[in-house]
């Protein structure tokens, strides 16, 4: 049988524990499953809250291509839709441009529709709001 090499002794990682424990292999850093559900939802929460939503956004908005068009670099959706995490969720990139130069929400009935065509576009003058009835019967043709 092989031998074990035991690791290093190491407190929890999450911030309200104060417990020290032998962890069984080096992936672990809390002392348990609670503290380990804990630690990562509040790191995660942070990494992707609203508040660091725009700093992202910016980083993944490139405004250099032709015909004004302000192309997500990010993730995509299985619709070819830029998407932006926002804990606990994600929203459409050009929903999020949207809200983010028109300062309001988006009314549940509404969509927002790229009028240049291009699904990856986040520029708020390509953006305009349509009625979910009209984009569904579009989108039939």
């Amino acid at each position: 049988m092989a031998d074990t090499v035991q690791l290093p002794e190491r407190k929890c990682a999450w911030d309200k524990c104060d417990k020290v424990f032998i962890p069984k292999s080096e992936n672990f850093v809390c002392c348990c499953l609670e503290h380990a559900r804990n630690y990562y939802t509040e790191k995660f929460s942070k990494q992707f809250s609203v508040e660091t939503a725009e700093a992202r956004f910016w980083e993944m908005v490139d405004k250099t291509a032709p015909g004004g068009c302000w192309l997500w670099s990010g993730k995509q959706d299985k619709s070819g839709y830029g998407v932006l995490r926002i804990h606990p969720g994600q929203i459409a990139a050009h929903r999020f441009s949207w809200k983010l130069h028109n300062k309001k929400e988006i009314p549940d009935d509404t969509c927002i529709i790229q009028t240049c065509g291009n699904r990856l576009c986040c520029n708020p003058a390509h953006l305009r709001m349509a009625a979910r009835k009209w984009t569904s019967s579009r989108n039939k043709k």
